[in-house]
């Protein structure tokens, strides 16, 4: 069939943006295809609706068959459809093909199509490239990365302060991470400087050496260099007991993270270096799990800097990688910084009286903010302003509002952008199971081949009240049994019995040797799990 699109100069507000209106006249009940900010929708025989728009399809007819794909823009990934109230093809990510050819044999469907009744079909596309993120971050949990033969070229030895030497993918897997990191907020790229990783070596090397994280070593202090004292006061560093060998990926987020940052949580000096907008190399050094990333002091300019559009730095920033932001134990700060226009020095205080709301996006409701600081050390960016929220969410839209900044010229200004911590798309909660791990009625059971072996079951039939019990080959119950619903939300992760109240929707349930927090039983071989209605 053909469709006719009939543009109207009307526009209707949808979740806070402004959407043009486009009716596609036939007669009967509506499809509404509402597309947010990122691509656009469009069908084999013409439709297109575009970004920022609202497109309402009436369909009257039992000979409509069209197929739906959605489109993203450039820097957008397409991830699924969305779920809303009366939603097609909701939480599927494949093209969504409608059909009302069969509908002449069921009068409930006629009488639908009849109706005025609306379905709903929207795209949902994030802005950045969530496969990177997916991949990379199963990486690091899985300690892929980690092994002496991908790190060292040369192997260190701290008995002989020899500081080795690190594999050129090593160096690369820390600058790829680094630069993806940089895309999610604007920023230009940096490049690696091969010509100081004798000093991030010698400077890992001093850190190991005496078990400290010390920006000044002392010419005492064992396995002491005069390049280790220059690579500690221009490096961030991190390491500790136990830390064993790291992924550089993994030490890239975490110092974006900065939630372990236990000396100056508020001043996330590590994140502000990662997410300088005018650093233009880095150099990265491991030895022994203590590891440094040279990140000033190169004695040359940058070949890359950032667009004169850039406004400001903020995180977290639109759809953000919750790898790169905590809220568990230690939860890292929300902050911002300035990008000075030019002339004007980076630590001028734009915020002695600034004030921050960040506002739940769907009601309208502000969360609480407190601990609000505000500094001009120079940590990368000069100014800055950092804060904590209560209460926040992952997978929730939050708009950020910062006032009365002061500009240079003496007027104030105020700044507003979108927060989402995406967890959703990151997270795995369908982990394969092998052949002797099944269901039998109510009882899940299996065995694990390692710590890293996790078992997923889908529950859908589960309804109400259950308790939930376990054992394993002792006995006891020495593994974890994790609840996530349909937005993979963790219910409840236990490694004892429980007592839950399932919601409707399909959940999954994972049973692991390891928490969500890294937790893990070492041993234990076999599980069996038990569900029983209460």
């Amino acid at each position: 069939m053909h469709l006719f699109r009939l543009p109207v100069a009307v526009s209707t507000p949808v979740k806070s943006a402004v959407f043009g209106l486009i009716i596609i006249l036939l007669a009967g009940c509506k499809i509404v295809v509402t597309v947010p900010e990122g691509g656009r929708v469009i069908t084999e025989d013409g439709f297109v609706c575009s970004s920022g728009k609202v497109c309402v399809i009436e369909v009257g007819s039992d000979r409509f068959d069209s197929t739906f794909t959605a489109k993203p823009s450039e820097g957008y990934t397409f991830t699924r459809w969305a779920r809303k109230d009366s939603a097609l093809c909701s939480d599927t990510f494949l093209p969504c093909h409608l059909s009302t050819r069969a509908f002449s044999a069921f009068p409930a469907l006629m009488d639908i199509l009849a109706s005025d009744k609306s379905f709903h079909l929207e795209p949902v596309f994030v802005n950045y490239d969530v496969s990177y993120w997916q991949q990379v971050q199963n990486e690091v949990e899985k300690g892929l990365f980690t092994s002496w033969s991908f790190l060292y070229a040369i192997s260190p030895s701290v008995v002989n302060c020899d500081p080795g030497a690190l594999t050129q993918g090593a160096r690369l897997r820390a600058l790829k991470a680094l630069n993806n990191t940089r895309a999610l907020h604007k920023l230009p790229p940096v490049e690696y400087d091969s010509f100081y990783d004798m000093q991030v070596q010698e400077t890992s090397l001093v850190q190991q050496a005496n078990g400290y994280l010390d920006h000044s070593p002392s010419p005492g202090d064992a396995c002491y260099t005069t390049g280790a004292r220059e690579g500690a006061g221009s490096s961030n560093l991190s390491g500790g007991a136990g830390a064993g060998a790291r992924d550089p990926a993994g030490d890239i987020f975490r110092w974006t993270n900065d939630s372990n940052n236990i000396a100056a949580l508020m001043e996330a000096g590590h994140r502000r270096w990662m997410l300088y907008p005018y650093l233009g190399y880095i150099s990265y050094g491991q030895v022994g799990g203590y590891t440094a990333l040279k990140v000033s002091k190169f004695g040359r300019p940058p070949r890359y800097t950032p667009s004169p559009r850039l406004e400001f730095v903020a995180t977290p920033y639109r759809y953000y990688p919750h790898i790169l932001f905590s809220r568990e134990i230690r939860p890292a700060p929300w902050s911002l910084s300035i990008v000075p226009p030019e002339g004007v020095s980076d630590a001028f205080d734009y915020f002695p009286k600034a004030r921050v709301k960040v506002i739940k996006t769907k009601t309208g409701a502000s969360l609480p903010v407190k601990e609000l600081h505000r500094d001009s050390r120079k940590f990368g960016l000069a100014n800055f302003l950092s804060w904590k929220v209560d209460g926040w969410e992952y997978d929730t839209q939050y708009t950020v509002k910062v006032s009365n900044i002061r500009m240079p010229g003496g007027e104030t200004r105020d700044i507003e952008y979108p927060v989402v911590v995406d967890r959703y798309h990151l997270i795995n909660v369908d982990h394969p199971r092998e052949a002797k791990d099944k269901r039998s009625g109510d009882t899940l059971s299996g065995r694990f081949d390692s710590t890293k072996d996790k078992d997923s079951y889908k529950t859908p039939h589960y309804r109400g009240r259950y308790r939930v019990t376990g054992k394993d080959n002792f006995s006891g119950m020495g593994f974890f049994i994790l609840v996530y619903d349909r937005d993979k939300r963790l219910l409840r992760s236990s490694d004892k019995p429980f007592v839950l109240d399932f919601p409707p929707g399909a959940e999954t349930v994972v049973i692991s040797p390891c928490n969500e927090k890294g937790r893990c039983y070492q041993g234990r071989q076999t599980y069996s799990v038990t569900f029983s209605p209460q």
